[in-house]
């Protein structure tokens, strides 16, 4: 399967991925092109390339939003998300377009085993001559729970266990079990600090 788009304007669309464009395995050209304004429930504001042999040239990407709406891990690729395939970005301009996770302007993920047909492409991806400014990552709060009595019985422990956090992001901690006491001491009983 071919996909062609030349000199056209994308804007104002919405969609659960790819706000625009999405491309699964295919070859995929597109040129001279301006994406504006679209949003992507999931990933790729504009456009979603999965296991794709993708060139894209001399577009512009502006005002695009992947939101992330509903599903967990999503939100990537402001204007441009991939998974796997051979993709090359070629004098592109990319700017002002937001990702609620992750990749405000691009996000690549090339380790993506491709699908069984699609054995033969590369997980190559290309970008040069490109323009990449302005692109915002909106920043998340993370909820850690403490859980736990103190005991030997019950020890403290938190969920998740572990975090990634991106500069911006706030973590909130919330004290879920057991004895808590914000005055210094042991619970209950300040000692007076």
């Amino acid at each position: 399967s071919f996909l062609t788009v030349a000199n056209c304007i994308l804007e104002d669309n919405t969609s659960d991925a790819g706000g625009a464009i999405f491309c699964r395995e295919a070859w995929c050209d597109v040129s001279s092109s301006t994406f504006d304004n679209n949003t992507s429930l999931t990933h790729g504001g504009a456009m979603q390339l999965n296991h794709t042999k993708s060139d894209i040239t001399t577009c512009t990407f502006k005002n695009n939003t992947a939101l992330g709406t509903g599903q967990e891990d999503t939100g990537s690729g402001g204007a441009i998300k991939v998974f796997g395939g051979d993709v090359t970005l070629d004098g592109l301009v990319i700017s002002d377009n937001i990702s609620n996770r992750s990749g405000g302007g691009i996000e690549m993920n090339l380790t993506v085993a491709p699908a069984s047909d699609y054995n033969h492409l590369q997980k190559d991806g290309v970008i040069s001559n490109c323009t990449i400014t302005d692109n915002i990552v909106n920043p998340s709060t993370i909820t850690v729970n403490q859980l736990g009595s103190g005991t030997t019985e019950d020890p403290y422990r938190f969920e998740p266990s572990t975090v990634s956090a991106k500069p911006g992001d706030t973590i909130r901690w919330i004290w879920s079990e057991g004895s808590h006491s914000i005055s210094s001491g042991t619970p209950c009983s300040s000692d007076g600090l």
